[in-house]
């Protein structure tokens, strides 16, 4: 089992190590109270706005496919809030982790993505889509921080995104359900309805770490205050379409089961009475 204290404590030591950071300019500095409130409501609201930009998905059939391949679903919308400014991304690419190359790709066009399956330091690759969009890029740059420490590859790895790509499909999550309904055991049927949320918890988790990561590179590549509030938005958002996402398979389970055992929570005369109606629809059925 994952200690979330844990990675709490190597998360802050990450980017304690990452750089030596200058010193906190003035014009920051009101911010700093501001910052825990808005990843709270980001948990919130954003998962209200990464459900509604998955239901407007174009191809929502295909996300969970390119979840597994590239890491994230599909954030056009997102990535459109701002015109970011070009110079600050060149800062942050500059400021990247040692040794980690940052490619330009056309294949995955709106995302963005770290491979840590790549060298020794892995690779960030960037789409048509976010090529020049600072957040982005700092957010990846936080997956590859986060992958220089063992807890981080503990909880970011191959397994982790499947198992969160999985937690996130309703149809899994209806199967989960649907499978554990009849089981005698309380614990197995437990388990059914939240076995989404289990499997997405680490990428929420590592999601989270990599944008925590990457507003620190953003702030010490010298973003301005405006910038750091598009890039909170684009990071509480673009976490609230995995946080969507794991909420969908989760209901869907809880859902699922609860329509297969609604039948046994009846009192025997009402399951007495359902049976007599069931018997009535197939006599007139083969009538």
């Amino acid at each position: 089992m994952i200690d979330y204290e844990a990675f709490a404590r190597e998360l802050a030591k990450i980017a304690q190590e990452a750089e030596a950071a200058p010193a906190e300019p003035e014009e920051f500095r009101s911010t700093r109270g501001r910052r825990g409130a808005a990843m709270a409501a980001g948990g919130i609201g954003g998962a209200l706005l990464g459900g509604k930009v998955f239901l407007d998905s174009k191809d929502p059939t295909k996300r969970y496919k390119g979840q597994i391949k590239v890491e994230g679903p599909n954030q056009t919308n997102l990535h459109k809030l701002v015109a970011d400014d070009k110079s600050l991304y060149d800062k942050v690419l500059k400021q990247g982790p040692q040794g980690v190359p940052v490619e330009n790709v056309s294949h995955i066009r709106d995302n963005a993505h770290f491979d840590p399956s790549k060298g020794k330091s892995g690779i960030i690759r960037m789409g048509t889509g976010t090529q020049g969009y600072a957040p982005t890029l700092a957010h990846e740059m936080g997956h590859a921080d986060l992958h220089k420490s063992r807890l981080g590859r503990v909880l970011q790895n191959k397994g982790t995104m499947i198992a969160g790509a999985l937690g996130s499909n309703p149809i899994v999550g209806a199967l989960s359900g649907g499978l554990t309904a009849q089981s005698d055991n309380e614990t197995v049927r437990r388990l059914g309805r939240w076995a989404p949320a289990i499997a997405a918890a680490p990428m929420l988790g590592y999601e989270a770490g990599a944008s925590i990561l990457g507003y620190r590179r953003l702030r010490r590549a010298g973003a301005s205050k405006q910038q750091l509030r598009n890039a909170m938005k684009n990071f509480t958002g673009a976490w609230g379409t995995y946080g969507g996402g794991a909420a969908l398979g989760t209901g869907a389970a809880h859902g699922v089961q609860a329509l297969a055992t609604s039948e046994d929570k009846l009192t025997p005369e009402q399951r007495a009475k359902v049976q007599q109606i069931k018997a009535q629809q197939a006599a007139e059925a083969g009538a």
